[in-house]
């Protein structure tokens, strides 16, 4: 169970600085491996390599969003995944999302789907953030008969996954917090990018399971492209060994 926090204290710890943007467009936040060629995400199991400092930041990332977004095969492969803050923390970081942001209503969770394989009974349909399912106008019709009543169900003329970003900005989302797997965070970086920011956690340890081994997330350093990292990484040793820290933002144009 994590401790009590100093929300600001922490980001500074991590990211060298205490203040973030209020609107920070689309945050992509993942864990990595490099495997000596790829940065490959770190999939999500019992035996995966845990980090305070990578739970914090995914859940500042949370804690910042106006909208997350994530699919439903992230849903599938982890049916106990919750949108919620930790209890330790959640009076802090809601403190300080209302006060550093100005956002004092929850974060909406937005679940890209097929349709297939949704689960209503799923913790995320259940949580602290509002769900809400976007799908294609044809599967909408059978979930919203599926669903809770209370989950909102968008059918949209193209669920690819850039458009859906288009669209959550068109209705007013001013940050999007990126919680996908490696094919629809790869459709973002495509070139032109449309990633703001990256919150970066990567795992430095010599090794790690073929299991665990998730797909590749970019196609090269994130810094090669349009973003810059803000400050000098962090590196701290973990219980499961040694993680580096860092943050990167689009650089501007010019």
């Amino acid at each position: 169970m994590p401790e009590a926090i100093d929300v600001p204290a922490r980001i500074e710890a991590l990211w060298r600085t205490r203040t973030l943007p209020v609107d920070a467009g689309v945050v992509h936040v993942v864990a990595t491996w490099f495997d000596g060629d790829c940065h490959r995400v770190i999939r999500i199991e019992p035996d995966s390599p845990k980090s305070d400092a990578d739970f914090f930041a995914l859940n500042l990332t949370r804690a910042r969003a106006d909208i997350i977004l994530t699919t439903g095969q992230i849903l599938r492969d982890e049916p106990e995944l919750e949108y919620a803050l930790p209890d330790a923390w959640s009076d802090a970081m809601t403190a300080w999302r209302e006060a550093a942001l100005g956002r004092t209503a929850p974060p909406k969770v937005a679940v890209l789907t097929s349709g297939r394989g949704i689960d209503p009974e799923h913790p995320a349909f259940h949580g602290w953030a509002s769900p809400v399912v976007l799908t294609s106008t044809d599967a909408a019709r059978a979930l919203r008969r599926d669903l809770p009543a209370h989950v909102r169900v968008i059918g949209l003329p193209s669920t690819e996954p850039r458009d859906v970003v288009a669209t959550l900005r068109a209705d007013g989302a001013k940050t999007i917090a990126i919680e996908a797997g490696p094919s629809t965070a790869r459709a973002l970086y495509a070139e032109p990018s449309i990633v703001d920011e990256l919150s970066w956690s990567q795992y430095c340890g010599p090794d790690l399971a073929h299991e665990l081994r998730g797909r590749v997330v970019f196609p090269e350093s994130p810094d090669a492209g349009t973003l810059r990292q803000t400050a000098p990484a962090v590196t701290l040793e973990e219980s499961s060994g040694k993680w580096r820290f860092s943050r990167h933002v689009r650089t501007p144009p010019g």
